[in-house]
């Protein structure tokens, strides 16, 4: 729990009372087996208001979450790799969001995706299906890849919002070929590094897998994952892709939202205009609401239950993660379980986000 005072607590904006019952909510649904260990965090300018860890590490093993525990984020991965590795690249002129997908694997025919543009790969407009099984059959990377580039589209680009992990896959291997490097290599070095998220990235090491979070009931696997990707696609790849496989923590990850909220002044993540494209969504209103990486308020599937501002924006991931921030509030909501392990269909972890940040905004003074 948070070590803040009453009094302290206010200074920041928050009533003690109503903070502790939003950790309350997440302690209540561990132990009702909505998931075996949780994770919150909420922060404001950069405060920790409340960090509470609760449960185990996964059913059968013994050890206990703490607020060190790393956890497997799922398509949190998405924004917080692959969209801000195509940030970047863009903002050193190495590409543009208006390129077409094509103009990337010149070596090939690939008339299908022709008009498929970045900016339409990192709002999930870009014709492309929401999920497509590469590990099935295939039996390695370059197989895989093979059949992502084989997919057609599903709408014509531009035209309909929907989720696409296959849109993220394809976006980070462009942006691997444009930077000639891992994504891990690359955002370790660029972002990871420089931000002091020592416990973040892909394909964790065995050092740490103390502290890693099971998951189960993948289905490409029927064995419990301590830092392997949940994600099958993600697992066939080579556990570095796109749109899932990034193991991190709470603080961590607030470390993360600090510098898409409070960018530093001399060694900013982003700058001023870049922001406007990472916090506000980049598609017509008629078909969603999706920024370079993050739902917008508008989105079904942000987050954020019923009573955060407008200009809230975050997301989940499929293991039981989720992350938003409300600029306006200057405020930093994290939750990570692994609710894969038993709350496969997912309606748990729904009901627990929204009880936890309806508990969370009540809570803001």
């Amino acid at each position: 729990m948070s070590e803040l005072s009453a009094h302290e607590l206010r200074d920041l904006g928050f009533r003690a009372d109503e903070l502790a019952a939003a950790g309350r909510v997440v302690a209540d649904e561990c132990e009702k087996g909505s998931f075996p260990g949780a994770v919150c965090l909420v922060a404001r300018g950069g405060r920790v208001a409340l960090l509470q860890a609760c449960g185990a590490l996964s059913p059968t093993r013994t050890g206990q979450v703490t607020a060190e525990t790393i956890y497997d984020l799922a398509s949190v991965t998405k924004p917080m790799t692959t969209a801000v590795a195509a940030m970047r690249l863009a903002a050193r002129g190495e590409l543009s969001f208006l390129q077409q997908a094509v103009e990337f694997f010149p070596e090939r025919k690939l008339p299908h995706l022709e008009g498929v543009t970045l900016k339409q790969l990192a709002t999930h407009t870009s014709g492309l299906p929401a999920w497509v099984d590469l590990y099935t059959g295939t039996a390695g990377r370059e197989e895989a890849i093979e059949q992502l580039l084989s997919i057609p589209l599903k709408h014509a680009p531009g035209r309909v919002f929907e989720y696409s992990c296959m849109g993220y896959i394809l976006l980070g291997l462009i942006c691997e070929r444009v930077c000639g490097e891992s994504l891990q290599d690359f955002l370790d070095r660029e972002v990871w590094g420089p931000l002091g998220m020592g416990d973040t990235g892909y394909l964790p090491p065995e050092a740490r897998r103390d502290r890693i979070a099971s998951t189960l009931n993948c289905p490409a696997r029927a064995y419990e994952l301590v830092g392997e990707v949940h994600d099958g696609n993600a697992w066939r790849l080579g556990g570095i892709s796109g749109n899932a496989g990034l193991f991190s923590t709470a603080s961590d990850i607030l470390k993360f939202c600090r510098a898409v909220m409070a960018p530093d002044a001399e060694r900013p993540l982003f700058s001023r205009m870049e922001l406007q494209r990472v916090r506000a969504s980049q598609i017509a209103p008629e078909i969603g609401a999706q920024s370079y990486g993050w739902f917008c308020t508008g989105s079904d599937m942000l987050p954020a239950g019923d009573f955060l501002p407008s200009d809230a924006f975050g997301h989940t991931g499929f293991t039981g993660t989720s992350v938003v921030m409300v600029p306006s509030e200057d405020l930093a909501i994290i939750l990570l379980t692994n609710r894969v392990c038993t709350d496969p269909g997912g309606a748990a972890i729904r009901r627990t986000r929204r009880r936890f940040h309806n508990a969370v905004a009540h809570s803001v003074v």
